[in-house]
C-alpha cells in the first residue's frame, strides 16, 4: 500500500492505479507513518491524527497559528504503542497518552528530524540556543535521556536531517552555508561521527536539506535546494556505499521514499510524482489542480 503525502490514502502498486482522496478539514500534513492500511498516523500544524481505516481521530492537539517551529513535523515509531512526534517538543505515545521527552538541557529547541533503530537508540536533529555551540546537531536517546553528539568542528551546528540503515550506520545531512559547497554529510559508525565528502561537481550556496531516505547501507538518497550562481536549483544525491554523487538525470524533487533500490518514489513540483525503477525515472501526474506535494511517509511492513 501507499499513503498519499497530503492526507489521503491510496491502495495501488508502482504501475499506477492511484486513487487520491482528501479526508482532512485542516490539511497541511508534515509527516506520515503507517503500520497498516487501518492504522496511519499523520503530523500537521494542528497536532497528530490517527486513521483507523474509516475516520481520522485527533490524538494530539497543537495550535495551528503558533510559530511553525512548534508544529509536530516529524514522526518515528517502534510500534503502535511507541510513537514519537517532534516539533518544539519531543513527545512519546505509549498507547494511552503522551509523555514529554524533550531535551531538557537546552532552550528554544526545535526538532527537525527523527530516526531510530530501537526504543533505546533514537536520534533527533535538534536546533537549540542553549549553549555556546548553538545550532542544529544530532542528539541521541538511550531510553532514559538525551545526549548531544560530538561532531567535527567544521560540521558543528549544521545538521538538518537524519536517517540510518542500522545502529552502526547513520547519516546526518545539512547544508546552510552561504558559500558554495558540495553539501554536508556526516556518518555515524556506532562509535563516532565523521564528515564524508560530497560530490565535488556540486558547488551551491545557501543549501538547505529537504529530504533524506535510504533502502539500505548502499542506497541512500538526499535532496537539497540551493543556488548555483544566481539560479535556485534542486539537487538530488545518491550514496552507493562508496561515495555521494549527484544524480544528473533527476527531475526536480522535494521528498523521497521507497521499498528498495528499484522502487523509489519522489514528490516533485506541482502535482507530480516520480518513480525510479533502478535505472530510469518516470512521471505520474496525480490529477489534483494547484497541488504541492511535500513530506514523506513510512510504511511499517
Amino acid at each position: 500500500n501507499r499513503e498519499a503525502a497530503d492526507g489521503g490514502v491510496s491502495d495501488a502498486g508502482p504501475s499506477g492505479g492511484f486513487e487520491w482522496t482528501q479526508d482532512l478539514e485542516y490539511d497541511d500534513t508534515r509527516a506520515l507513518w503507517a503500520f497498516s492500511p487501518d492504522d496511519v498516523w499523520r503530523a500537521a500544524s494542528n497536532g497528530v491524527d490517527r486513521w483507523n481505516g474509516a475516520t481520522w481521530t485527533k490524538v494530539l492537539t497543537t495550535d495551528p497559528y503558533a510559530s511553525t517551529s512548534e508544529y509536530p513535523s516529524s514522526l518515528w515509531a517502534f510500534g503502535p504503542n511507541n510513537v514519537w512526534a517532534a516539533g518544539a517538543k519531543i513527545q512519546q505515545w505509549d498507547g494511552q497518552g503522551w509523555t514529554d521527552r524533550s531535551v531538557t538541557a537546552v532552550a528554544s529547541q526545535s526538532i527537525r528530524s527523527l530516526w531510530g533503530a530501537a526504543p533505546d537508540d533514537l536520534w533527533a536533529v535538534v536546533y537549540h540556543s542553549g549553549s555556546a555551540l548553538a545550532g542544529k546537531n544530532p542528539w541521541h536517546w538511550n531510553g532514559q535521556s538525551w545526549t548531544e553528539a560530538t561532531v567535527p568542528a567544521s560540521a558543528q551546528g549544521k545538521s538538518q536531517l537524519i536517517w540510518g540503515a542500522s545502529s552502526r550506520d547513520v547519516w546526518a545531512v545539512g547544508f546552510g552555508s552561504s558559500k558554495p559547497s558540495a553539501g554536508l554529510f556526516l556518518h555515524w559508525d556506532g562509535t563516532s561521527w565523521s564528515e564524508v565528502a560530497g560530490d565535488p561537481a556540486v558547488a551551491m550556496g545557501q543549501l538547505s536539506a529537504m529530504a533524506l531516505w535510504g533502502s539500505g547501507a548502499n542506497d541512500v538518497w538526499a535532496i537539497g535546494t540551493g543556488y548555483e550562481g544566481s539560479t535556485k536549483r534542486t539537487v538530488l544525491w545518491r550514496f552507493d556505499g562508496i561515495a555521494w554523487k549527484r544524480v544528473e538525470s533527476a527531475p526536480a524533487v522535494r521528498c523521497v521514499f521507497g521499498t528498495g533500490p528499484a522502487d523509489v518514489w519522489f514528490c516533485g513540483e506541482g502535482a507530480q510524482l516520480h518513480h525510479f525503477d533502478g535505472k530510469t525515472f518516470s512521471t505520474i501526474d496525480i490529477g489534483v489542480a494547484s497541488a504541492t506535494l511535500s513530506g514523506g511517509v513510512v510504511v511499517d511492513e
